[in-house]
């Protein structure tokens, strides 16, 4: 049975997470899963309503989340400065959110793969592409493997400058044992440290909502 506080941390996460659903949906999008023909791969993305009249009216913008995250935890409150000028295509990258395939690749390489044939299924055939910090890694390979598909590219917090004394210098500053630990974290101290390096400051989040999104992240929820 769980505890009240156990509960309490659930349904915050439950009603921050159904308030970002509502948010994409009143600016027009729908939630819809792609199957690719691979029969293997599925991929979980957000776009608006009617593809091609939208598509025919403004230009498609992809947008790629980071690591850990998911399109809807990401991009939720971004939206409603976008909408307006851009159709707009919210993916969940594979082994994050919603989004799931039983091939074993694991790679920036495998992803942008899977992300450009689900567009291509819409019948969208360029778009720009913003990615942030993971999801950079994989906008980059986008543009590098289907050049005429990306009209635009842009790439935040992507870490492009990054060496081993970055990593050397998040495992001084969390104590975690290793970078996984930073990247996945398995509990809340750990969740708090991994915070506290992205956030640049302490979260001023409580425990039981930080253990109830440990939960939900294992689950594969968004």
């Amino acid at each position: 049975m769980l505890t009240a506080s156990e509960t309490l941390g659930r349904v915050v996460v439950s009603a921050t997470n159904a308030w970002r659903r509502a948010v994409l949906r009143r600016h027009g999008l729908r939630r819809r899963t792609i199957h690719l023909p691979d029969s293997e791969t599925d991929i979980v993305c957000w776009m608006p309503k009617d593809v091609e009249r939208t598509c025919n009216q403004k230009p498609s913008v992809l947008l790629l989340h980071g690591f850990g995250s998911n399109g809807t935890e990401s991009w939720a409150s971004h939206v409603s400065s976008l909408f307006r000028h851009f159709a707009l295509f919210i993916p969940d990258l594979l082994f994050f959110g919603s989004s799931t395939t039983s091939r074993l690749e694991r790679s920036e390489l495998f992803q942008a793969h899977g992300i450009h044939t689900a567009i291509l299924s819409l019948r969208v055939n360029q778009s720009f592409v913003i990615g942030h910090s993971y999801g950079g890694f994989v906008a980059y390979r986008l543009a590098h493997l289907y050049p005429e598909f990306v009209t635009k590219l842009i790439i935040v917090a992507s870490g492009i400058m990054m060496d081993c004394h970055n990593n050397d210098y998040a495992l001084r500053k969390t104590g975690a044992n290793s970078v996984y630990d930073i990247l996945a974290p398995t509990s809340v101290p750990a969740l708090k440290q991994t915070l506290e390096l992205v956030l640049n400051g302490t979260p001023k989040i409580p425990d039981f909502v930080l253990k109830a999104m440990l939960k939900r992240s294992s689950c594969g929820a968004d």
